[in-house]
């Protein structure tokens, strides 16, 4: 088994969390306010940030942050990549084990980075490739399709629901490939 890896993916996250908890997604409930606590999530992890603006936030404003956090979940999506393609897992030459547990996440990952990091990472409905994909991550996460036309250019990458998933499934497939060897 790769120890290496393992710790590598637990610190992605870990840093993911950190950098979330400064940049959360903003409820369109704090439009108004200029001290927002951070999200739950990042609380019940001990990260108690509290956010301070020195204007009450604006639609515009909640908006332009929210972009910031999916940008965040993006960058997320090919540093995760990174480590496993770091530590040969995957790549243009090591072709992913379907059999292994993990492999469907670690596919989607693979789809995912390859869309954000070598394009402009947005959903595109007219794309037949980006369509799929979306449609995996739904059906793979359990996810329920979005009908809010803010999101319909992004991929679904929220942490909770599609980002640990991919993790964990990223950890699977490690032990599993290290027990196979």
């Amino acid at each position: 088994m790769n120890h290496t890896a393992l710790e590598q993916l637990d610190e992605q996250l870990r840093l993911l969390s950190v950098a979330r908890s400064v940049f959360p997604k903003l409820p369109a409930s704090v439009r108004g306010e200029t001290v927002v606590a951070t999200a739950e999530h990042f609380r019940a992890q001990g990260l108690d940030v509290v956010l301070s603006f020195g204007a009450p936030l604006t639609e515009e404003d909640i908006k332009g942050y929210n972009e910031l956090a999916h940008w965040l979940n993006q960058n997320f999506v090919v540093r995760l990549y990174a480590v496993m393609e770091a530590n040969g897992f995957v790549s243009e030459t090591v072709s992913i084990r379907h059999d292994l547990p993990g492999a469907d996440q670690l596919d989607i990952l693979r789809r995912l980075r390859r869309l954000i990091a070598h394009g402009s990472g947005h959903h595109d409905p007219a794309n037949r490739d980006k369509v799929l994909l979306r449609q995996r991550i739904e059906a793979t996460f359990s996810l329920q399709p979005s009908h809010d036309p803010k999101d319909s250019d992004k991929f679904p990458l929220g942490i909770r629901q599609v980002l640990i998933p991919l993790v964990e499934g990223c950890k699977q497939y490690v032990v599993a490939v290290g027990r196979a060897a």
